[in-house]
């Protein structure tokens, strides 16, 4: 009787822990479920000029115009996961950007997923090395704290952008970095890994540099240098497979070799300081000279045409890649 009841002690000290993590993980979805959905209802109307783009690209692709896909500042899969939710649901156009934001939320809600995804194996990581430091509970309040405050007040659910699609594949690929940490064996982590940085990339641009980081560091946890080479090989080899027609489709269309020109327009814009938003015609004269340069047709007052050859709603932030392309850049890579 003793024995039995010692027993039963032990089992209740060991289920405790698990239910009250369980309880609290439960009241922190409810939580982040329910901000998420008062902040995409709150700003269900909202639009930036980055959203009516991506709005295009995805009616666009979905009209059956695959070439609206290629573009060189504005990667695919946002828009084509927007012209998707059009293309199901039909909205008239006074719910067509409360249904974006519906999108939004539910990107938001796999970000949770791979968050919650990645805690876990944070949490088992610690515990394994007998190095959890504090408890789970505080690990789970202090983790879902920074998930809600990040998600909602810096990425957030009115800008309508793809971040949250980075945020989310970011979320994902930590997690199975800590999987390959704690058992390098299974092929499947890495195989998973490929196609998470692959859709990373497809997501926005800066994802394919930081893809090889994350990599190199699956590289390094796989241990051993035969299975380190062979199971990184493959997580390179299905990213690349995803990445490489994106790649390639690109680099025909700007006749030079780019995965992506969002990074040089940034720089330009925010160090050199070349005029963003609007008609750039080559100021500062120590710029350079664009080679698609909207038509000014009058001075006083500036007017711009440019009725071709990009479509969109505003053709100069539908593709900035084609209208800020610089003459001198071109000259290089054509030898001329």
């Amino acid at each position: 009787m003793t024995t039995a009841s010692s027993l039963d002690n032990a089992r209740t000290k060991t289920h405790r822990p698990y239910r009250s993590s369980t309880i609290l993980r439960i009241i922190f979805w409810f939580i982040a479920v329910s901000l998420g959905l008062i902040q995409a209802w709150v700003t269900r109307f909202a639009m930036n000029p980055d959203g009516v783009s991506y709005l295009d690209i995805g009616d666009g692709f979905w009209r059956g115009d695959l070439r609206l896909l290629l573009n060189g500042y504005w990667s695919p899969l946002y828009g084509f996961l927007l012209g998707l939710a059009m293309k199901i649901l039909k909205p008239t156009a006074y719910w067509e950007f409360p249904v974006v934001h519906l999108v939004n939320f539910l990107i938001y809600l796999l970000a949770l997923l791979s968050f919650d995804l990645f805690l876990r194996e944070f949490i088992k990581s610690r515990t394994r090395n007998l190095d959890s430091g504090l408890p789970e509970h505080l690990w789970l309040t202090i983790g879902y704290l920074l998930f809600i405050s990040s998600s909602l007040l810096m990425i957030n659910l009115e800008i309508v952008s793809p971040d949250m699609c980075v945020a989310a594949c970011i979320y994902l690929a930590a997690a199975l970095l800590l999987r390959i940490r704690a058992n390098p064996q299974p092929k499947s982590n890495f195989i998973f890994l490929g196609v998470v940085l692959g859709f990373g990339y497809l997501s926005k641009t800066v994802m394919f540099p930081l893809a090889f980081v994350i990599l190199a560091a699956s590289f390094i946890m796989a241990r051993g240098w035969r299975r380190a080479n062979r199971t990184s090989l493959l997580a390179l080899i299905v990213f690349l497979a995803i990445a490489a027609p994106l790649i390639l489709a690109l680099s025909w269309s700007k006749r030079r070799p780019t995965f992506g020109e969002s990074g040089k327009l940034n720089y330009v814009w925010e160090v050199n300081q070349i005029p963003k938003y609007v008609h750039w015609q080559g100021e500062p004269a120590t710029s350079g000279a664009p080679k698609h340069p909207t038509r000014k047709i009058f001075d006083q007052p500036a007017i711009y045409e440019f009725a071709t050859p990009l479509p969109g709603s505003y053709p100069p932030w539908f593709d900035p890649s084609y209208w800020a392309a610089d003459q001198r850049q071109l000259d290089l890579y054509s030898g001329a």
